[in-house]
């Protein structure tokens, strides 16, 4: 068998990595648009037969986003050594367990439903809401909600003193910087935030939607989310997103607004994650 070449991927990779996420449009959106933005992060690991990408993992220090050829995956996994740092490992449910076959401590699977919604389809009209990309001024709310969040969704407690709070507001801050946040405040509680988390003109994918408890179950969401489709979708033709199977509230959300199940994903969780 043919031996891989793994390296990390530069901007004159991006033909190359553009070529392998078309072959899954959306499932692949966050490789389509590393490779249309090159930037210098997060660090994108690729597994190549010649010119051919056959694997390509995503690493921005605290997750990690995997895809490709069985081959591809373990020599990607192999290379990067140590995955226990690794908060979240996702993608296709077959991906992700070749993956972390490598890893050393045993990891904890969370099965996703991976959806996606198409210009058109939204069930309710755009509304005017006070929904603006957010500033540095939010960054204070955004880190506590994402926090939150992370408890909420996957069950692991973010220490204010702890490591991954660290990690997760520097995360916070670089989404905020490259203006990939969207928030609405209403005095003085979250009542929606959403990240981008990558952007093509076939797809949008999103994640870390979250509104303050108080707040909940009063319509604000399906509103807001509405209105943050519609603005994605002014630039793509699809809006994606992952969200947990035993997730019902949020299942229930997003199917309320027109998104429907295209594939299965999955996550898996890290040691540090109880």
């Amino acid at each position: 068998m043919t031996e891989l070449d793994v390296s990390v991927a530069g901007k004159q990779d991006a033909a190359a990595l553009a070529a392998f996420a078309s072959a899954q449009p959306l499932a692949w959106t966050d490789f389509a648009s590393i490779a249309l933005l090159q930037p210098d992060e997060p660090k994108v690991w690729l597994a190549r037969d010649g010119d051919a990408v056959q694997a390509a993992a995503i690493d921005d220090g605290l997750a990690m986003s995997v895809g490709g050829t069985v081959a591809g995956l373990t020599a990607i996994a192999e290379r990067v050594g140590d995955l226990d740092p690794k908060l979240v490992i996702a993608g296709r449910i077959a991906d992700v367990r070749t993956f972390v076959q490598h890893a050393r401590s045993p990891r904890r699977e969370r099965p996703e439903h991976f959806m996606a919604i198409g210009r058109g389809d939204l069930r309710f009209p755009l509304e005017a809401i006070p929904l603006r990309v957010a500033t540095e001024g939010d960054l204070e709310v955004l880190v506590r909600v994402r926090a939150s969040a992370l408890e909420e969704e996957y069950g692991i407690p973010v220490g204010p003193e702890s490591r991954l709070y660290r990690e997760l507001a520097e995360a916070v801050t670089r989404a905020v910087q490259l203006q990939g946040v969207a928030i609405w405040m209403e005095d003085g509680a979250c009542a929606f935030t959403a990240q981008l988390i990558a952007k093509t003109p076939t797809a949008s994918m999103f994640g870390d939607l979250y509104v303050d408890p108080e707040l909940r179950g009063k319509g604000r969401a399906t509103r807001a989310l509405t209105a943050f489709c519609g603005w994605l979708m002014s630039e793509s033709e699809h809006v994606t997103l992952r969200v947990g199977t035993t997730n019902e509230p949020a299942v229930r959300l997003y199917e309320r607004v027109g998104f429907q199940t295209v594939d299965s994903f999955c996550s898996s969780l890290g040691p540090e994650a109880p």
